[in-house]
């Protein structure tokens, strides 16, 4: 499911020889994957696009991959020669992909065409002491409500902000190595960050610049990933507390549902088409739907090794994950798709068996 070749200087990857059947409605909870012909991968953030196609990045290989709904990929090599791990991904109003690069310590910037077209350095440098990186390390980025793209500074402890013309923006954290990691845009407009280092949920105020805590309950929570949901609060996932909390953000309250499966690592948080949030239960092989009520179902992949890392609502109206097990997942939660000869499917928590 992936080009058989690709110009390197642009990173133009030619299409891949698919085989689809005609669009059908699935049953509730159907997963197919999609798996990368070429191996090695390791697919981390997802998010949807301008252009109705899913854009991901991949830690390993220092590559951007397209995919359609139907599950077609295609690679984007990334060039130059720094280019490291490669985390966070959004589509910015100006119509382009726009994504974080830790080793140079930059936002880049992809046409849903294929060509790289712009890279704008961040200011600061990491504050941490964490002997990896002696940039910022940004990790999510995500659109917010004003046509600006904000970022997490892990190592420096801010968020940052850089306009379509690449202009950047930082607004320090008060708490020291806050180490911010994911974020999303408020029902308030606002937004709304994971420390996973503070062990709080921060919020910037866009216009004041303004940055309010609120302390986690469950200590050590190692907090990543958040999303804001279709009932207006702020879901978020607990790496070590094995919980799923919600903040509603008229009071600051936080409530906190266990996960049933004990040590599932959750990750990745997004908001499905279907008014639920949708956890990535990272060291098990699973996905979580999580009502707005805390009311948690588990869903199994293919595999238990196939580690989902992050996941997002389609353009298509399903759930999709990056599978760091070299593929994407597509989960049916009520949308249509075109289904693939070539996708590994498995009805609710069924396994595929097939090797």
């Amino acid at each position: 499911m992936i080009c058989s070749g690709y110009t390197q200087a642009f990173g133009i990857a030619c299409a891949a020889a698919f085989v689809a059947v005609s669009a059908q409605v699935w049953a509730a909870n159907e997963v197919s994957e999609f798996q990368l012909t070429t191996e090695g991968h390791r697919p981390q953030a997802i998010t949807p696009g301008p252009d109705g196609n899913l854009w991901v990045t991949e830690v390993i290989k220092h590559t951007i991959l397209k995919v359609t709904p139907a599950g077609q990929i295609t690679e984007y090599p990334i060039p130059g020669t720094g280019v490291g791990v490669i985390q966070g991904i959004a589509a910015g109003s100006d119509g382009n992909i726009w994504f974080t690069s830790r080793e140079e310590n930059s936002i880049r910037r992809l046409s849903p065409e294929g060509k790289f077209n712009g890279e704008f350095k961040i200011p600061s440098q990491a504050t941490d002491g964490n002997g990896m990186v002696k940039g910022c390390w940004p990790r999510v980025i995500i659109a917010g409500p004003d046509g600006n793209l904000y970022f997490a500074e892990m190592a420096a402890s801010k968020i940052g902000r850089i306009t379509m013309k690449g202009e950047i923006a930082e607004y320090p954290i008060p708490t020291k190595d806050s180490k911010p990691y994911g974020l999303t845009v408020g029902a308030d407009k606002n937004i709304w960050f994971a420390e996973s280092g503070g062990n709080k949920i921060g919020k910037l105020d866009i216009k004041t610049g303004k940055v309010d805590e609120f302390p986690i309950p469950t200590a050590d929570s190692f907090t990543r990933e958040l999303s804001s949901g279709a009932d207006g609060n702020i879901w978020f996932a607990e790496n070590k507390g094995n919980k799923v909390g919600k903040l509603d953000i008229k009071t600051g309250k936080i409530d906190e549902y266990p996960i049933p499966t004990a040590g599932s690592q959750p990750v990745g948080v997004g908001a499905g088409p279907d008014g639920n949030i949708w956890v990535c239960l990272f060291k098990v092989g699973k996905v979580a739907r999580v009502t707005p009520k805390g009311e948690i179902t588990e869903i199994a992949l293919s595999a238990a090794d196939t580690q989902p890392f992050c996941i997002s609502g389609g353009p298509d109206g399903n759930v999709w994950v990056a599978l760091q097990k070299n593929r994407v997942a597509r989960i049916n939660v009520g949308g249509k798709a075109s289904a693939s000869a070539e996708g590994a499917r498995s009805k609710g928590v069924e396994k595929d068996e097939r090797k």
